[in-house]
């Protein structure tokens, strides 16, 4: 036995050192030919070509085949600036920027943002927007920071369709529109640009990790308290319901984490099925501690749900769940608790019809 263990932590060692090698041999021919690569590009920009200088400085600035260096990596983004190269013009600014390699100086990052910017550069028109909305190097304003916005996003860059569609959504700059708000951010959200999906609430951004232990902690021991003990009536019954449904709604807060929604319908059909799980554990509590409490939680949570619809109605019903925040709000978890209160009331009635009949007979 010993000697078979002594065999698999040999072969386990044998195949991580393998794997080491492999990997240290194929990052050193990586960037073997980095360098190359850099030498290359080095002899046309000395050339004054204007692309391989920008390409020289960005290898400087990111230590891709060179070792990093701001100072240099300025030095050839300036060169090739000065010949109106509209990315280096870009890249240049945003060193100004940052303080990369030089001074921070945010009136001369605007000035080279501009420049590129009146070239059709996206990430320069996006930077001079984020420029007039914080009010860096230049007084802040909103509405020219919104113009800058929409030539970025009309070119398809996502961080600016996502910042236009903030603005149209908190009416800054622009007049406040959550329909047109929605359009911008499906478009950056369509190209998997995380900020967008969350906004949109197709992608979860409230994944409590403590939360989620704790759950699964808690369905754990209704379990194991089932298996342990012998265990009757509405204690079972709730021990049961808890410990499913409290996988169940780890199970959707992990879906929700790592998956992102097509749609803002299918969206709130998957939060009506959460916001189910929740108002299970809610009834499911009410009814192992105090069955006549039943009635209160159906009472208070169908008075609630007729509030928020009266609400909704002014919008129109369908606009409110087919569009966010729709389901995705306090109505959806009055619908959630109502349900499965309301299936628990029918049957404490059912078992109270059975125990009278029975005394009956």
């Amino acid at each position: 036995m010993r000697s078979g263990a002594m065999a698999v932590l040999s072969w386990t060692c044998l195949a991580i050192l393998v794997i080491a090698t492999c990997y240290r041999l194929s990052k050193s021919d990586s960037n073997k030919r980095l360098r190359e690569r850099a030498t290359k590009i080095r002899i046309a920009a000395e050339q004054g070509d204007p692309k391989a200088e920008v390409a020289l400085g960005g290898m400087f600035y990111y230590g891709e085949g060179l070792p990093r260096n701001y100072v240099e990596a300025v030095y050839w983004f300036r060169k090739a600036a000065d010949q109106g190269n509209s990315r280096a013009e870009y890249d240049l600014a945003h060193t100004y920027e940052l303080g990369q390699g030089l001074s921070k100086d945010y009136a001369e990052a605007v000035r080279w943002y501009r420049k590129a910017a009146d070239q059709g550069e996206p990430w320069a028109q996006f930077s001079l927007g984020e420029m007039y909305y914080d009010g860096r190097g230049l007084p802040q304003d909103r509405t020219e920071a919104s113009v800058w916005y929409r030539k970025a996003a009309d070119q398809g860059l996502p961080n600016a369709q996502y910042d236009l569609g903030y603005m149209y959504s908190h009416g800054q700059g622009v007049p406040e529109s959550r329909s047109e708000a929605d359009i911008w951010y499906h478009k950056a959200a369509d190209q998997g640009y995380e900020p967008a999906q969350q906004a949109l609430g197709l992608r979860s951004n409230n994944l409590n990790i403590r939360g989620a232990f704790g759950l699964i902690g808690l369905s754990i021991s209704c379990i194991w308290t089932l298996r342990a003990k012998p265990v009757r009536g509405r204690q079972r019954q709730v021990l049961i319901v808890s410990g499913l449904d409290g996988l169940l709604y780890v199970g959707l807060k992990l879906f929700t984490a790592f998956h992102a929604f097509k749609s803002a319908l299918a969206l709130n059909v998957f939060y009506l099925i959460e916001n189910m799980a929740i108002g299970v554990v809610i009834a499911s509590c009410v009814y192992f501690v105090t069955p006549n409490g039943i009635k209160l939680v159906v009472s208070i949570s169908g008075i609630a749900l007729l509030g928020i619809i009266c609400l909704a109605s002014e919008r129109g019903i369908w606009h409110s769940i087919s569009s966010l925040p729709g389901l995705f709000s306090l109505g959806g978890l009055f619908i959630g608790i109502l349900i499965p209160t309301t299936f628990f009331l029918w049957l404490i009635h059912r078992n109270s019809k059975r125990a009278y009949e029975g005394q009956s007979n």
